[in-house]
């Protein structure tokens, strides 16, 4: 009986793949299937994955298919078929939930293998607490969002300056925004 386990260790190091036998253990490493340009970012900040089966090809070349799962919820929410260059082709996903996240590759060579990888809490995004309203100019945080329902509630402010505040948050929300 035979046990393989693939564990992402980090970008810096490859997959380690530890192949534990009947009394013996042995490791191999296994190049990565996949990078991505920066691991820590902001809400809404684009990350673009490179694909590394043309430089360290796993089962038989050509591809067919490339699935991501972005956030490890097991939905691929990229598939990219075609040509052997359109499937090992970069892609690129922007993060709009904080948290840290796993990434997984999976592709599906010319002999209809998958050979998938995951990489675990691998992308790690942050919330950005300042919106930026490109159509008031304004820039409110979460906190002064709150502050004015607080001051609201209070009376400390008026029902109409608390609503413009509470506006330009929200509206930042869905609007072209920066950090």
């Amino acid at each position: 009986m035979k046990l393989t386990v693939l564990v992402a260790l980090s970008l810096a190091t490859a997959i380690l793949a530890i192949a534990v036998g009947l009394g013996s253990v042995s490791a191999v490493a296994v190049p990565p299937m996949f990078m991505a340009d920066k691991t820590d970012v902001d809400f809404g900040e684009p990350v673009t994955f490179t694909n590394l089966c043309t430089l360290y090809p796993f089962g038989t070349p050509p591809y067919t298919k490339a699935e991501w799962d972005f956030d490890g919820d097991g939905d691929w929410e990229i598939t990219l078929t075609g040509t052997h260059e359109e499937v090992t082709a970069d892609v690129v996903w922007v993060y709009y939930e904080p948290g840290v996240h796993s990434v997984t590759l999976r592709m599906t060579d010319s002999t209809g293998h998958h050979h998938q990888q995951t990489i675990v809490d691998y992308i790690t995004v942050m919330w950005s607490p300042f919106v930026y309203d490109t159509d008031r100019d304004w820039v409110i945080s979460k906190a002064e969002a709150l502050v004015a329902v607080a001051d609201y509630f209070a009376g400390e402010i008026d029902k109409f300056w608390a609503l413009q505040v509470i506006d330009v948050y929200f509206a930042g929300l869905d609007s072209e925004w920066e950090a």
